[in-house]
């Protein structure tokens, strides 16, 4: 591992750094790392709030505002008032996302996630799920309308089966409102009217995140995985799709032909019809190991370069930093546990240890000393972190307890940033009267243990819960003043760089402390003592409004 850090060390000394970064990856190899593939985020995340509605509708939009309204209002006057309706904005440049906060502002049920960049529908559907609360979880496009009846009769239909997937009828319709003949039927089972059990993903994964038809591949993997008959059909309409020219199954050369009634590939695009043979070569060459996994790192089956596909990119890293010192080597054991399998590389710094303990011991893990590096405390998990290559950044801390998933989520929500913002767990707003840091009324925070609903910009996160792309960061111990301050440094960084700082949702105690955690905290240690974080507040102007986007 020396040589990894050293490969580290001197990426700001060199020109090329991809020629430093395929060093790293060449060293990487050699010592038998295995990347975690897409173990990294493979299913449910199960946030904890007080209340659960029974259905969770997911709505993606891309300007939508024509629309969006008519299928909003056909989701909150559902006979089935117990749900909520998650819209992702797949970063719209109409109004959409004023129209769905207009809704959110009447109705406490909706809610609006917005992407930073364009994604496609399946990956915004993905987010979607991924906050989701409800038992059940029901599709829906922003431009088509749900029957009153249709999540009432779903939900009980799920909930009384041991089925986990059910799907209505559907029809299409011109602008008229004549339905329209589909592939020689006026009705027929409908993608888009998917509802599922949520506790299904653990075993079944995510969609694909293609542009497009990964709907198709959702329903050939439940019939390949689990039978033919292992879904209920609702045999009547409850879903109506206005036939728009701009919609996924209009009038683009790489979607279908509806007035095709001849063999069952012919309606399909070429694009189209290779992606069906491929996921289907796929499906039978995995059998019950076919899942997908979001966000996803690399592609299970290849895909030709009409359908595109939204991934992490290509050799980006995840990378997780953390740093420790004695007292606390029972809980900082369980958290190399808990993470280890979330990460390619595990960055440790040692402070105050005169051997490396055997755990540690380990291909996937870096370890630095403060014999040899200095007692850097809680800035040592930013030791040489300048230097990462491309990589996601996660930062830990020695005293939590990290959920499974943790990292997948984390990384998401970079992702839906457009990887342009640090986002976390633990945040801070300063308020316009501040005075000291520790007076108890200078700051809020809402601290890591406690339930957050929407996203919201803050202007510290604590960087034992914190996520960042390395090409938009690149903080290191140059950027650090003294020892025991890291998250206001990290703060003043992403003011000067002008890089929104975000706490993000969770349910209540996602992110919890370990037991029988020892050595006093930073928070304790400065209670009575805060002269220099105020000095550090003034100087870095935190007590101004937060970094937000352009």
């Amino acid at each position: 591992m020396e040589k990894l850090i050293n490969l580290f060390k001197r990426r700001d000394m060199v020109g090329n750094l991809g020629a430093i970064d395929y060093l790293i990856k060449r060293e990487i190899s050699k010592s038998n790392l295995s990347l975690v593939g897409d173990s990294v985020g493979s299913g449910a995340i199960n946030f904890n709030h007080k209340k659960k509605p029974k259905v969770s509708v997911i709505m993606t939009a891309f300007n939508s505002s024509g629309t969006i309204s008519k299928s909003i209002d056909s989701v909150i006057s559902q006979s089935l008032s117990d749900i909520e309706l998650i819209v992702v904005d797949d970063f719209s440049s109409d109004n959409t996302v004023e129209i769905v906060n207009s809704y959110a502002a009447r109705d406490s049920r909706v809610t609006c996630l917005r992407l930073y960049e364009n994604r496609g529908t399946y990956w915004a559907k993905n987010l979607g799920i991924l906050h989701s609360k409800g038992e059940v979880i029901a599709l829906h496009d922003s431009d088509d309308i749900s029957e009153k009846d249709r999540l009432s009769l779903q939900y009980d239909l799920l909930i009384n089966s041991n089925l986990n997937f059910c799907y209505t009828n559907w029809i299409r319709v011109d602008k008229e409102g004549s339905p329209v003949l589909n592939r020689g039927l006026r009705e027929r089972l409908g993608y888009p009217t998917l509802a599922f059990k949520k506790e299904i993903l653990d075993d079944f994964g995510f969609f694909d995140t293609t542009r497009i038809a990964a709907d198709d591949e959702f329903h050939s993997r439940i019939k390949m995985r689990y039978g033919a008959k292992s879904f209920i059909h609702l045999n009547k309409v409850c879903y109506v799709a206005p036939l728009a020219e701009n919609s996924l199954t209009g009038k683009n050369p790489v979607h279908m032909d509806l007035k095709n009634i001849a063999d069952p590939l012919s309606f399909l695009s070429d694009d189209r019809k290779i992606y069906v043979e491929r996921y289907k070569r796929w499906h039978e060459n995995s059998g019950n190991l076919a899942k997908l996994s979001f966000p996803a790192r690399f592609r299970e089956f290849p895909i030709s370069g009409g359908m595109r596909s939204s991934l992490i990119n290509q050799g980006d890293l995840i990378i997780g930093s953390i740093a420790t010192y004695p007292p606390r080597k029972n809980t900082f054991e369980k958290v190399v546990k808990q993470i280890i399998d979330q990460v390619d590389i595990l960055r440790v710094h040692l402070n105050g240890y005169e051997d490396v303990p055997d755990y540690l011991n380990s291909p996937k893990i870096i370890v630095t000393q403060s014999k040899k590096y200095g007692d850097l405390r809680d800035n040592g998990k930013f030791l040489f972190a300048e230097n990462l290559p491309s990589c996601f950044h996660i930062t830990f801390d020695d005293d939590l307890n990290y959920p499974k998933y943790y990292v997948s989520y984390l990384v998401a929500k970079c992702m839906q940033y457009g990887c342009r913002a640090i986002v976390g767990l633990h945040g801070t707003l300063i308020n316009k009267s501040f005075a000291r840091y520790h007076d108890k009324k200078s700051r809020s925070t809402k601290t890591y243990r406690l339930a957050v609903e929407s996203d919201f910009l803050v202007n510290i996160l604590g960087t034992g819960t914190t996520c960042y792309h390395s090409n938009t960061i690149k903080f290191g111990l140059d950027n650090i003043g003294n020892t025991g301050m890291v998250d206001l440094w990290f703060a003043r960084y992403a003011k000067q760089k002008s890089i929104p700082m975000i706490c993000i949702s969770r349910g209540e105690g996602w992110l919890s402390d370990l037991n029988n955690v020892e050595g006093m905290s930073l928070y304790n240690e400065y209670l009575n003592s805060d002269d220099k974080q105020t000095q550090l507040v003034f100087e870095a102007n935190l007590n101004s409004p937060p970094i937000g986007f352009n």
